[in-house]
């Protein structure tokens, strides 16, 4: 891409002037995307409907193939610790606003064990349950892609994306509060899965991934929390003509 101007027009009729219907003044250089100076790359829209000729509304788009890690044991999530959040469960939710949680890296413990993984974070002992959240973001997934994840937990937990609920270990299948308790005792957390997320969870771009980790009970001496995720088979290209965009959010 160089400096330019892109215009979708209505052709002229009859010798009327042509109707300009919509209209991007681009460049390759920043603030706009400078990936596409190269061949074969393109330059999406990331928002509709946004305006179009603001730089920040387009990336380049990215070949995927094979596996690809999109949630790493050690990233960082948004975390609370002091009892229930507030709203009830619109804490699992997009809109939700954590900007008051504490931010920190996984492995996020209270565990004087080694483990499969780095101890990032300590938490803090005494609640029955610990609450996390964070951004992820994914590709248009295309046909033979598999959503996989592995967690480290200690001792029960329930996964959310995007406001659904998506997973859990060791709870009970009911309704789950703060006090819910988790249904085994965790020893030492070790990694468990991998796990298959259906791709009716996800959507192409940013995803919120809400996470509630449960005690077995309020005297337990350790709590660990850490998910991994991988896309595995299929893959994106980087040039789409024709088809939609991968970058979409």
């Amino acid at each position: 891409a160089v400096a330019d101007s892109l215009r979708l027009v209505q052709p002229t009729t009859g010798g009327t002037p042509e109707t300009v219907l919509d209209r991007v003044d681009y460049d390759g250089v920043a603030p706009w995307p400078s990936g596409t100076l190269g061949t074969n790359q393109s330059l999406q829209l990331i928002d509709a409907r946004q305006d179009r000729n603001r730089a920040g509304n387009w990336t380049v788009a990215t070949t995927f193939q094979g596996s690809r890690t999109v949630l790493g044991f050690t990233d960082t999530w948004k975390y609370f610790q002091d009892g229930a959040p507030a709203g009830g469960t619109n804490w699992v939710t997009p809109a939700f606003n954590e900007t008051a949680w504490t931010s920190g890296g996984g492995l996020l413990y209270v565990e004087s064990a080694a483990l499969a993984t780095n101890k990032t974070t300590a938490l803090t002992l005494g609640q029955s349950a610990y609450y996390f959240r964070r951004k992820v973001t994914i590709p248009a997934l295309t046909a033979g892609v598999s959503v996989r994840f592995r967690v480290m937990l200690d001792d029960g937990y329930v996964l959310w994306v995007n406001g659904r609920k998506a997973h859990f270990l060791g709870m009970d299948d009911a309704v789950v509060t703060h006090e819910t308790p988790a249904n085994r005792t965790v020893g030492d957390a070790a990694i468990e899965g991998p796990f298959t997320l259906p791709s009716e969870f996800l959507v192409p771009g940013e995803n919120t991934f809400a996470v509630e980790v449960h005690q077995s009970n309020l005297s337990s001496s350790d709590v660990v929390f850490g998910l991994e995720m991988t896309l595995e088979g299929g893959g994106s290209v980087s040039a789409t003509p024709g088809a939609a965009n991968t970058v979409s959010s």
